[in-house]
């Protein structure tokens, strides 16, 4: 891309643009419609490594990522970096501008999708410049200082009528540059390197299924006979199973109480953009899907922490008792777990305490407990508990809190709205009648070649 006059034709690809901005040593200002991440990284290694001024301008919103101008990535990282650029923005951006100290690249950008056409051009899609007409090309990017005349106007243009370059305050820059990205990720851009022009609609809205698991929690019987059969001679009145939590414990927890409390507090903010479509589930706006399963998985979280060992003051008092008249003394679910527990073991001692033939079924299965008996001296009471509690544990395999905690889920299944959902199925079009809305919008885009 050298040349020796003031313009010369070019051909510009990717990779000529990246090594005319690995040359610079002292500014560089690049308009483009969007930015492909690989740029971005390289004018940010020229303003850390050679501390380079680097002016940005590009289109406002996310349609030009969208159209394949350039990458969702490379508008993160400029929001990332932003302090190392100085930004602006503008509507309906299509030609490309790369000034590179002393010399100006004008180009007509490529959409993602045919730059590999660039590289078999016979006729060219740029022309460099020298440094005279770079200057000129600079003064239309200097800001007036006048109020009614905040862009520079192109004066030189005989036949064309003359263009401006807009300069907007930077905080409402970076304020559009968050909303793009935050579009990007409620309706991601497809990959523009498998893009293809059509005609094209998308759903504004998807189905949700939401399915809650373990939160009501259900009572566990621990069957007793495996310890009974360790007894020489077994009452046949011993109770035969052991209720692992009390039916006055369970209400105690107000497990669903609270946690239904605190999903119709997120239904209810969402109340806007979530509809009950009954046997069809919820539908959802699309724009609110990431926001609203991101709030689904907090109260997963945090209603395990409640329940748990992890609760901090915010979550307890997020799942905590509301209602004045209620009793606020509640037992936590490890402490009564352990009360279970303990009175399980308790139970067990009476049965097997004085019994010479069970202390000797213990010594011969536990011959630690044998030598602590008769070396250490301590009590055939201290023994039994010591060998009831392993019992209790790994035989009886008594429920333990993380075993609760772990069952309880919130499972969210998202489908997309199909053309037999839309115009076949009369229940679900009298839903959509109901609430009025506007399922689908067309426009023109691309799609991937394969599809």
């Amino acid at each position: 891309m050298n040349n020796n006059g003031l313009v010369s034709f070019v051909r510009v690809t990717t990779k000529d643009v990246l090594n005319f901005i690995k040359v610079a040593k002292k500014r560089i200002i690049f308009a483009k419609p969007a930015f492909l991440k690989q740029e971005v990284e390289f004018l940010y290694d020229a303003v850390k490594e050679k501390s380079v001024y680097c002016n940005l301008y590009m289109e406002s919103g996310d349609a030009a990522i969208r159209y394949g101008f350039g990458e969702a990535s490379a508008l993160e990282f400029i929001n990332e970096k932003y302090g190392a650029f100085s930004v602006h923005t503008a509507d309906r951006i299509r030609i490309a501008i790369l000034i590179v100290d002393d010399k100006a690249l004008v180009y007509m950008p490529n959409l993602a999708f045919i730059e590999e056409e660039a590289s078999e051009l016979s006729f060219p899609n740029g022309f460099m410049c020298n440094e005279d007409i770079t200057k000129e090309i600079v003064n239309q990017f200097k800001e007036k200082t006048s109020n009614n005349d905040l862009v520079e106007k192109i004066e030189n243009v005989i036949i064309l009528p003359g263009g401006c370059i807009p300069l907007l305050d930077s905080i409402v820059v970076n304020s559009s540059i968050k909303e793009s990205i935050k579009s990007l990720k409620d309706n991601p851009a497809p990959d523009p390197a498998k893009l293809k022009k059509v005609q094209f609609y998308r759903n504004n809205y998807k189905i949700l299924k939401m399915q809650i698991c373990g939160v009501r929690i259900e009572n566990k019987k621990i069957n007793l006979r495996s310890f009974y059969d360790l007894l020489p001679e077994v009452n046949k009145r011993l109770r035969s199973s052991w209720n692992i939590l009390k039916s006055e414990d369970i209400d105690e927890l107000q497990d669903t109480k609270s946690f239904e409390r605190e999903l119709k507090k997120i239904k209810d903010n969402y109340k806007d953009y979530l509809y009950d479509a009954g046997r069809f589930g919820s539908i959802i706006d699309v724009r609110k899907k990431s926001e609203f399963e991101e709030q689904i998985n907090k109260l997963k979280e945090d209603f395990k922490k409640y329940l748990g060992k992890n609760a901090d003051k915010k979550v307890k008092e997020r799942f905590g008792v509301v209602d004045p008249n209620e009793n606020s003394s509640k037992t936590d679910l490890e402490t009564l777990l352990k009360n279970s527990r303990e009175e399980l073991e308790e139970h067990l001692l009476k049965q097997c305490i004085g019994n010479v033939e069970f202390l000797d079924k213990v010594f011969n299965e536990c011959r630690h407990l044998k030598e602590k008996y008769y070396k250490e001296g301590i009590s055939e009471e201290e023994v039994l508990k010591e060998y009831i509690n392993i019992f209790v544990m790994n035989k009886l395999k008594f429920t333990d809190i993380d075993e609760i905690i772990s069952k309880i889920d919130i499972k969210l299944d998202w489908f997309d709205l199909s053309d037999e959902l839309i115009f076949n199925n009369n229940d679900f079009k009298e839903i959509i009648g109901k609430y009025k809305l506007e399922l689908r919008k067309t426009s023109e885009g691309y799609e991937g070649k394969n599809s």
